[in-house]
């Protein structure tokens, strides 16, 4: 079956090698919405303890989700939220978000996007790929933390039928493995590169990638029907019906006879 739109081929960076046939699950992570909110000054106590308690809760969080890695992926894979962990143990990260709450008399929200925006673009200026893709980390950290404050639940796509290709504006660590133990098969990612550390997790997995690809969030809506080529960087959205054979005649030359999602 396919969706009756036009054939669009879309190209990246083939970040994870293989061939994944889906249905989109479109997730856009840049539109979590941060409003600053003015506090007065008998109400900064209350905030910073707020931010402190959602730093527990984070960390638990991550705890739990490095214990997973480690269960069903191995340890080398669960090493990544390590980082995440110190981070958020750091006393220069904690104090810099509780400075913007008592200098600058606002929200924690809003103090933690500020200096995670803060984090990031020192990271973004650093001499190599891998040390400005470190900034993932803090992005991670600074989203979890900002999910944990706003009382927001991460997406459930276990209702999804049949396999599901994720695309996404950005894909950070935590997300990318959580999301890969749910019948996830390949990834479509706007930002990354081939050393992020999604990148790495697709790889470790056997999952095929394709990042850097600009506004692809914007081409597709949810059960889309998507073919992730990780040989040569593609992403075929709305495939016609002869795409589609080629396609699945080449993934079961790679992976062995599957049952095609859209039959």
């Amino acid at each position: 079956m396919t969706s009756g739109r036009p054939m669009k081929v879309v190209t990246g960076f083939a970040a994870s090698s293989g061939v994944a046939i889906g249905r989109a699950v479109v997730i856009a992570n840049r539109t979590l919405e941060v409003f600053r909110l003015p506090l007065s000054e008998h109400e900064i106590d209350a905030e910073i303890h707020r931010f402190r308690a959602a730093c527990h809760a984070t960390q638990q969080q991550i705890h739990h989700t490095r214990a997973q890695a480690g269960r069903l992926f191995g340890q080398d894979l669960a090493a990544i939220f390590d980082a995440h962990s110190l981070l958020l143990s750091d006393g220069a990260f904690l104090r810099a978000v509780e400075r913007h709450i008592e200098t600058d008399h606002v929200n924690a929200e809003w103090a933690v996007h500020e200096t995670t925006k803060e984090l990031v673009r020192r990271f973004s200026g650093l001499e190599t790929d891998y040390l400005r893709e470190r900034g993932e980390d803090v992005e991670d950290i600074g989203r979890q933390l900002l999910r944990t404050l706003q009382g927001l639940a991460h997406r459930d796509i276990t209702e999804v039928e049949g396999d599901v290709i994720l695309i996404a504006d950005d894909l950070v660590p935590s997300e990318a493995i959580r999301l890969a133990r749910q019948k996830v098969v390949g990834f479509a990612i706007e930002a990354g590169g081939r050393t992020s550390h999604t990148t790495i997790i697709a790889r470790s997995l056997g999952l095929p990638a394709v990042t850097g690809l600009e506004e692809v969030t914007d081409l597709v809506t949810d059960e889309d029907p998507v073919i992730i080529d990780g040989l040569e960087g593609h992403v075929i959205l709305h495939p016609t019906p002869d795409v589609l054979e080629r396609y699945e005649r080449l993934r079961r030359e790679l992976e062995g006879t599957r049952t095609s999602v859209f039959a």
